[in-house]
C-alpha cells in the first residue's frame, strides 16, 4: 500500500491520543454525546449530565 502512494495528500494511520482521567470519564459515561439528532444544538444545561440528575439551572418567573 506504501508504495502506491504518490505526491501530495494521503492516508496515514489514526493514532489515538492519550486520554487525561476527566476526558476518560467524560467519554465512558457519553457526557457530551446527544441522544438525539435534535439535541447538537441544545445547550449542556438541557442535555446529557445535567438533565438527568436534575440539575438544571432554575428560572426565574
Amino acid at each position: 500500500i506504501e508504495s502506491l502512494a504518490g505526491p501530495g495528500r494521503s492516508l496515514r494511520p489514526y493514532e489515538t491520543p492519550d486520554l487525561t482521567a476527566v476526558e476518560a470519564w467524560l467519554a465512558d459515561n457519553e457526557v457530551l454525546d446527544p441522544e438525539g439528532p435534535g439535541e447538537m444544538f441544545e445547550s449542556l444545561a438541557k442535555r446529557g449530565l445535567f438533565r438527568r440528575f436534575g440539575l438544571r439551572r432554575l428560572r426565574r418567573p
